[in-house]
Order: C-alpha cells, then sequence, then structure tokens
C-alpha cells in the first residue's frame, strides 16, 4: 500500500470554509431581516405619535387665538392619509375680565370615532388653560395634563 500524503486534503478545507462562511452569511442575514423588521414597526409608531402630538399642538395653536371651544373640532390629515385624525375640545370652565382665563380638554381621536371623542378611544388627551387678554385671545397657556392613552 502506498501512503498518499495530503493529496485532497485543500478539497476537504475548502468545503469545510465555504459551509462555516454559509452559516455564517445566513445567521447575518437573518439578524438583519429582523432589524429590518423592527425600523419598520418603529418608524410607522413614531409616525403616528408625531401625527398625534402635530394635531393637538395646531389645535392648541387655533383655540389660543380665541375660538370658543364646542364649535371647535377640525381634521387634519398628517404624515398617514389613511389615519385622518380630529381633535374634540370641550370647556371645563371660564371666566372673563381682566384676568380671563379658559380651562379646556382636548382630545385627539381617529376621525372614524364618533364625536365627541371617548376617553377609551382618544390618543392623546389634554387638559390646557388658556389666559386670555381683555380682548379675548390667548396671551399664554399652561398645559396642566397630556396624557397618551
Amino acid at each position: 500500500m502506498r501512503a498518499r500524503g495530503e493529496q485532497g486534503s485543500a478539497l476537504v478545507l475548502a468545503l469545510l470554509f465555504l459551509t462555516v462562511s454559509a452559516v455564517t452569511v445566513g445567521a447575518l442575514m437573518t439578524y438583519a431581516s429582523a432589524g429590518s423588521t423592527a425600523t419598520t414597526a418603529v418608524r410607522t409608531a413614531r409616525g403616528d405619535d408625531y401625527d398625534v402630538e402635530a394635531a393637538m399642538e395646531g389645535a392648541i395653536a387655533t383655540v389660543r387665538i380665541g375660538l370658543t371651544c364646542p364649535s371647535f373640532t377640525p381634521t387634519w390629515t398628517l404624515n398617514d392619509p389613511s389615519r385622518p385624525l380630529r381633535v374634540d375640545c370641550y370647556s371645563i370652565s371660564s371666566s372673563t375680565g381682566a384676568n380671563a382665563q379658559r380651562d379646556d380638554v382636548l382630545s385627539v381621536c381617529p376621525s372614524s370615532v364618533a364625536a365627541p371623542c371617548p376617553d377609551n378611544k382618544s390618543l392623546l388627551r389634554v387638559e390646557v388653560i388658556f389666559y386670555d387678554t381683555p380682548n379675548g385671545t390667548g396671551s399664554s397657556v399652561g398645559i396642566q395634563t397630556w396624557s397618551n392613552q
């Protein structure tokens, strides 16, 4: 019998290297896919949060210029046209005179929910005190509560 030496061992080493490389690349692709899915979910949730907060800030700015609360239910479509939002508003109290102020509650709700927006369907609920000047516009605003539902 003749000794063969190391003839053919390069093929075994090459196959072993290819197998390890394939398993490593497969694991990395699975990890990348999971990361991409998570990024998409976070991006969607962040966009929804930004839409809700932008609608609330727009509503506060609109009510601040003197619009009375019960007549105020605008609809905004911001980043996601398939999810239009509405801001409902009701007054808790108001006073007139030199130190006039309005205490209002604003709720952001999907437009598909019937008005007024119930608390269990509200995406964001804010209680705001508008400190008015004698001409009826809000010179300053005090946020009492800001709660995501």
